[in-house]
């Protein structure tokens, strides 16, 4: 059966462009220790770097905004993130499921109620496979993990062809994978760093939310993350975070997800006669997805609040596209 790539207006270069909701959101991967290099950049050296540059732009939102892993959702007046989720992480299903449609970039999008837990069981399944104390995911020595993930993502979902295999080469969609199974990693690096650094819990405490953590791998973590290696490059990573534009709320997700909610949204503006905040966003459905994904309503005024950050950046943007797409 045919693919199908993603929806969007055409480029110059006659490709058409992705939709906002088509880029993972997930935290930035492991930062690649030196001498180290990426295995995936040998494998897949025939894919559009033009493609991987665009992806990994859209993937700056922090490591608090991973939607699956995150341990909170919703938000309070002033925007922070509240109301406690406790659920244990997701589970690995039993049953295939079968995709019959791939992005050109190698994204599973129908049948949709497959698609929309897609990136959870990706990450289940690098959490019940992989060590956390995993050192750059991605890296030669670590093929046989790749491999063995690949082999467990096949075992869970049918692809269509060309995608159907456990090719390390040449299949967008493995690739796509790795990339966020990569990124789950970082995430639950973060989730469970927090937890023993600012929560203090021990590793009893922590078991019971984390039961692919044994104590060895519990106070091997520990240590490593104590190191003064693991400081820098935590301080590295904080001053990365730092330049992020505004903090998305989009939960697990993402774009896909929240579309209906805003489409929802739009026609209650209409029925109650009020002006619709983000109409002078909607000539460009990338920029209005950017806004919408990091604001909020104040829950004493019902008004829509966008991050100043936000406002400064789409206000630049918008200002330089053509009078008839914003007015």
């Amino acid at each position: 059966m045919s693919t199908g790539a993603g929806a969007g207006p055409s480029s110059e270069s006659g490709k058409k462009r992705k939709q906002y909701w088509e880029y993972s959101q997930e935290p930035a991967e492991e930062e690649v220790p030196p001498g180290e290099e990426e295995y995936e950049q040998e494998i897949e050296s025939e894919s559009d770097s033009s493609e991987e540059d665009m992806e990994e732009e859209a993937n700056t939102d922090g490591e608090r905004n991973t939607g699956e892993d995150d341990a909170t959702g919703g938000s309070n007046t002033d925007g922070s993130q509240s109301r406690k989720r406790n659920r244990k992480p997701t589970k690995v299903g039993t049953i295939r499921q079968e995709f019959t449609v791939v992005t050109s970039n190698g994204i599973p999008i129908e049948p949709e109620r497959f698609a929309e837990g897609y990136g959870r069981q990706v990450a289940a399944i690098l959490r019940n496979t992989v060590p956390i104390t995993t050192i750059n995911l991605r890296s030669r020595d670590n093929s046989h993990y790749c491999q063995l993930l690949l082999n467990k993502l096949h075992g869970r979902y049918k692809f269509p062809d060309p995608y159907n295999n456990t090719n390390l080469r040449g299949n967008k969609v493995n690739k796509w994978a790795l990339r966020k199974m990569s990124k789950a990693l970082s995430s639950w690096k973060t989730r469970v760093k927090e937890a023993i650094f600012e929560k203090n819990k021990t590793w009893d405490e922590l078991k019971e939310k984390e039961p692919m953590i044994d104590e060895a791998t519990y106070n091997l973590f520990k240590a490593r993350c104590e190191s003064e290696a693991a400081k820098a490059a935590s301080a590295k990573g904080k001053a990365m975070r730092s330049q992020v534009i505004g903090n998305h709320r989009l939960g697990a997700g993402g774009y896909r997800s929240s579309k209906p909610k805003w489409e929802k949204e739009d026609a209650e503006f209409i029925a109650a006669g009020q002006p619709n905040p983000y109409e002078k966003y909607k000539g460009d459905p990338q920029i209005e997805y950017f806004v919408r994904a990091r604001s909020y309503k104040d829950k004493e005024t019902s008004n829509i609040v966008i991050d100043p950050k936000v406002q400064e950046f789409t206000t630049a943007v918008v200002s330089s596209l053509p009078r008839d797409l914003v007015d």
